[in-house]
């Protein structure tokens, strides 16, 4: 009876372990981050806090292995904990050691431009001159749709309403602009913080935040407005 209840005991800390080493190298781990500097979902970025109870979990069936009699079990059980171990404390340095460099200064933050679903982001640069954001997509999209509304923002919830001076090609009597499929849209927009305020920039500065794109299909009605997001991290240059 104790036998089978080491046993049972020792897998059930195998599935915590590895259910939280799973979720750690999962995009779905951000969300158990206390950290947001490193915001993209479509990066592979480690979130160290689930990576804290695979480890601990491992530990703990490590030390339910003892007295256990089977040693086929106890090697493969070894080798599964060890192995998560070894790899949760290889990404939670990875991701403490990335955020210090960027913390000190040591480094900059990579720049990048990452867009879900069919748009593909062709160009990106914010200017310090004018404190705007230059952005050009590429419709993947198997049908023409009018791009409505665009924000480059860190608050994820914002959408702000396309015109003349924020979305070229703007038509009024669309609404947005006309992309046909592949075809490229631009955009010029400040880019802003957590409460939708613009901001400024001086050269060197860097900013990690969203693109958020409002686009209904050119077959349908204005009120159909969809959303694209996109991840960015540009140097103002």
């Amino acid at each position: 009876m104790g036998f089978n209840f080491k046993v049972d005991y020792t897998r059930v800390y195998a599935i915590i372990s590895l259910f939280f080493l799973v979720l750690g190298l999962s995009p779905i781990s951000r969300a158990f981050s206390p950290f947001s500097f490193f915001e993209p979902e479509f990066y592979f970025i480690p979130q160290y806090l689930p990576y804290i109870f695979s480890a601990l979990s491992a530990l703990l069936g490590l030390f339910s292995l003892k007295g256990n009699k089977s040693k086929i079990f106890v090697a493969a059980m070894s080798t599964v904990f060890k192995a998560n171990i070894v790899l949760s404390i290889f990404m939670m340095g990875y991701f403490l050691v990335n955020y210090a460099i960027v913390l000190v200064g040591a480094a900059t933050i990579p720049e990048y431009c990452v867009f879900q679903g069919n748009m593909n982001c062709q160009s990106a640069w914010l200017s310090p001159d004018d404190d705007m954001f230059y952005f050009s997509l590429v419709s993947g999209s198997n049908r023409p749709i009018i791009v409505s509304h665009a924000s480059c923002t860190m608050n994820k919830g914002q959408l702000e309403p396309c015109d003349a001076k924020r979305c070229h090609s703007y038509d009024s009597g669309k609404g947005g602009v006309l992309v046909q499929p592949g075809g490229m849209v631009a955009f010029t927009s400040t880019c802003n913080d957590e409460s939708g305020n613009p901001l400024s920039f001086r050269k060197g500065d860097h900013y990690t935040g969203k693109i958020i794109l409002g686009y209904y299909y050119s077959d349908e009605p204005r009120s159909n407005i969809r959303t694209f997001a996109g991840s960015i991290s540009a140097k103002a240059q």
